[in-house]
């Protein structure tokens, strides 16, 4: 299933003003993360062509429901990371309206992209302070840390609680990934 261009720009815009937001003031607001998550389903359902339906669902509510879909579909990893403090709030709620606007296929695609570009800015800043090879071999700690009970949980060192804006690089996988695929660089 493809979306039209609209809906694309719209996931660019929304990232961008995201990433503006957390830019300037380290916070997103609600209204802008899960705003558009219904207008997205309502917009797609709204938006179906007569071809659209399948598996005997009419293409209104089937277009709504792959969009509900794409909006589960990318906030999943994102819900762990955030259970495991490794992700804000504000960043799963634009993931899952980033996916209710770009359906499951483009929605995970640009989640990616974004959590790729984060993670390696993150590794070079890491590198460049001179401190990746002590955190990557802390990694082991977190983990221990995070699969371990409850009871026997200890404070992070300070290396562990570094943080990044990560709505920048979800503007710029989603970004990405909607120009590559709209060139046709990606396929269809």
């Amino acid at each position: 299933m493809t979306i039209s261009p609209a809906f694309a720009v719209l996931a660019v815009v929304l990232a961008l003003a995201a990433a503006l937001f957390d830019w300037k003031s380290g916070e997103v607001p609600n209204w802008l993360t899960l705003g558009p998550l219904p207008f997205a389903v309502l917009a797609h359902a709204a938006a179906a062509g007569p071809h659209d339906g399948a598996f005997g669902i009419a293409a209104a509510p089937f277009c709504a429901l792959v969009s509900l879909v794409g909006a589960v579909a990318c906030s999943v990893v994102p819900l762990v990371m955030y259970r495991f403090a490794l992700l804000g709030g504000a960043d799963v709620k634009l993931l899952a309206s980033l996916g209710a606007l770009l359906m499951p296929r483009l929605g995970v695609e640009a989640e990616l992209a974004g959590l790729l570009l984060g993670g390696f800015f993150a590794l070079a800043r890491l590198a460049y302070q001179g401190r990746l090879l002590v955190t990557l071999g802390r990694n082991v700690l977190f983990l221990v840390h995070a699969l371990g009970p409850a009871k026997r949980r200890k404070q992070l060192p300070e290396p562990m609680l570094d943080s990044i804006r990560l709505c920048p690089f979800l503007f710029l996988g989603t970004t990405l990934v909607v120009l590559l695929r709209n060139s046709g660089a990606l396929g269809q």
